[in-house]
């Protein structure tokens, strides 16, 4: 999958979410595809279709063509109606759309000045394949290539980032504060899904001084969407991690309103506590200590997270 089919399919999947949230058990891809075909959207969609932009595994996505894009156009309206959102402009997402097909290039807008204020005729360009979907690294690759200088002011646009300015998935992180290193390790490898706008993360380290500590954890632990454990020796020894803040996550969790997600970073007895019907991140519940390249550890963890949110959005 290319980065821009894929922020394609973040921007769809992060839209969903919020969507389903606000709509709960009639969120489903069905009912917004009956949704799509009603006034004022007035568009044939199924929800098989939508389903196969949009799998669990975003490697097996069907990139839409571009004619469908008034069927992707209709679903963005729909739960961006559904979600309380303002939709991006129609424009915005056939580009998304434009950009993710197969083999196309990035193209700038038409009709770009050069410095002398003289129309250029269209130029197409073709972003390096070790450029990525955020702004900022594409504009380094573009320096570093040597595209800067030549007979347009203006290089190639990065390609479109997946930020939103509406509600994401709240994340809230339980951890020993004899842990923080592997928090710290943690936040790093989130970093793309906060980029994505698909959560905001949070822990007690951004309490704000002068405010009331336990209160502002209560706070946050009430309104999270997920919870992350990372479950350490410290962790199970710490009354206020395993006693309150996870005791607290598991009842939410079994009423259906909150996501359990238990991240094994030091070997520990946990499979005889209650997270051990719980299914645990790295794969197979291999601490992340243990693995011999830890940032494929810490990648694992960032994608079973993204496949943990995506199913729980659909069970919403």
């Amino acid at each position: 999958m290319s980065e821009a089919a894929r922020a394609l399919y973040d921007q769809l999947r992060a839209l969903e979410f919020r969507a389903r949230r606000a709509r709960g058990n009639q969120g489903t891809r069905r009912e917004a595809a009956k949704a799509a075909a009603r006034p004022p959207y007035d568009t044939k969609l199924t929800g098989q279709r939508i389903s196969s932009w949009l799998p669990d595994n975003p490697e097996r996505a069907q990139v839409p063509s571009m004619r469908m894009a008034d069927q992707v156009w209709a679903l963005v309206r729909v739960w961006s109606d559904w979600a309380g959102d303002r939709p991006q402009s129609r424009r915005y997402w056939n580009n998304l759309i434009e950009n993710a097909q197969p083999g196309r290039s990035l193209r700038p807008p038409e009709n770009v000045l050069s410095s002398g204020g003289a129309a250029v005729p269209e130029v197409r360009y073709s972003l390096p394949p070790d450029s990525a979907a955020f702004p900022g690294r594409d504009e380094e690759v573009v320096r570093q290539k040597g595209w800067v200088g030549s007979s347009l002011s203006t290089a190639p646009p990065p390609m479109p980032s997946a930020r939103f300015n509406s509600e994401q998935a709240k994340l809230f992180i339980s951890y020993s504060h004899r842990d923080e290193r592997y928090l710290k390790a943690l936040k790093v490898h989130l970093a793309g899904l906060r980029r994505q706008g698909l959560i905001a993360d949070w822990y007690d380290r951004m309490i704000t001084p002068g405010k009331e500590w336990r209160q502002a954890i209560d706070d946050s632990l009430d309104s999270a969407d997920c919870v992350l454990l990372l479950v350490t020796p410290d962790f199970i020894a710490s009354d206020y991690c395993y006693s309150v803040e996870m005791e607290r996550a598991l009842q939410k969790h079994r009423a259906g309103r909150m996501l359990v997600l238990p991240v094994i970073v030091r070997p520990t007895d946990w499979q005889h506590t209650p997270l051990s019907g719980l299914q645990a991140v790295p794969k197979d519940g291999k601490p992340v200590v243990e693995w011999a390249v830890r940032d494929r550890a810490w990648l694992d963890v960032t994608a079973g997270l993204r496949l943990a949110l995506s199913r729980f959005t659909q069970k919403a």
